[in-house]
């Protein structure tokens, strides 16, 4: 089965070698949850939105706790990016830290609509609903 990387989002597809993309098999959306993403799970900043009703809401600004979001990605995902700042990342390296972090989206909505997670194979088998394959 070919696997078709979602260019549709905007989002790159990651480098060669780099891990799994987020990937359409036969019209489905799938996802390949690693201790990555597990490992940014943890780690998210959650708050409360207090417009209109109040919702809880993962902070844009510092979803996994500090500013700097790529540092935070390589420290917390343990990728061991070498840099002296941020201008330092190669081109490669931001591109797989965006996909991670752009999958965060997936990860989280799997999390809510299970009540867990964890490695593996999901499918979309509806706008909210994720199951394990």
């Amino acid at each position: 089965m070919d696997i078709v990387i979602r260019e549709e989002s905007g989002i790159p597809p990651w480098p060669e070698g780099a891990g799994y993309p987020t990937a359409v098999f036969m019209n489905k959306e799938t996802l390949l949850v690693t201790d990555k993403h597990l490992k940014l799970l943890k780690r998210m900043y959650v708050g409360w939105n207090t417009a209109y009703f109040g919702a809880p809401e993962i902070d844009p600004k510092r979803p996994y706790g500090n500013s700097d979001i790529y540092d935070d990605i390589n420290e917390v995902a343990e990728f061991g990016y070498s840099h002296e700042d941020w201008e330092n990342y190669t081109d490669e390296q931001y591109q797989i830290m965006d996909k991670l972090h752009a999958d965060m989206e997936y990860c989280l909505q799997i999390l809510i609509n299970n009540l867990s997670i964890d490695e593996g194979w999901y499918e979309q088998v509806d706008y909210f609903l994720w199951r394990k394959k």
